[in-house]
């Protein structure tokens, strides 16, 4: 059975935006792709497409500033969402980020439930290397991390467990 699902809201936040729906956007940003990485540019135009149809306000505000201010709001999902960033936020907001996200597990509900959702480089084990896993974290409960695919570096493929 399919459930229906409605987005009732969407956000980002960035240190240093960059609004696709400008053309000066749409070109820094394809900027930053090898000219060679075909697949990557072909996704991305299909990204600046959406984005241009269905803008997201992305904040100018920092990690910590953005997570810090997420208001769970009872009969909807919080899915806080990142990928490939992690290691850029510096120490100090990691911590905070944390903090603020096992607060906001705590006081999950099942009227409010939360979820972290993450494509990130890490450790299934504490021995193993550092994969880039998708992993959910899902409140109430006790924010148990479940492992549900494996990625290349920045994308594709996933292979789903």
């Amino acid at each position: 059975m399919d459930a229906g699902l409605e987005v009732v809201e969407r956000g980002g936040s960035d240190v240093l935006p960059i609004d696709v729906t400008t053309e000066d956007g749409r070109l820094t940003l394809t900027s930053y792709v090898w000219p060679d990485m075909t697949e990557r540019h072909a996704r991305l135009a299909g990204a600046i497409a959406l984005a241009r149809t269905r803008p997201v306000p992305v904040q100018q505000e920092d990690a910590a500033s953005y997570v810090g201010a997420l208001r769970p709001e009872p009969g909807t999902l919080t899915v806080l969402w990142h990928s490939v960033m992690w290691q850029y936020v510096p120490a100090d907001q990691r911590e905070r980020v944390t903090t603020r996200l096992a607060a906001l597990g705590e006081s999950a509900s099942d009227a409010a439930p939360l979820v972290h959702l993450f494509a990130e480089p890490t450790r299934r084990t504490p021995g193993e290397d550092h994969r880039f896993w998708v992993c959910a974290e899902t409140w109430p409960g006790c924010g148990e991390r479940a492992y549900l695919g494996r990625m290349a570096a920045h994308g594709l493929p996933v292979i789903w467990e």
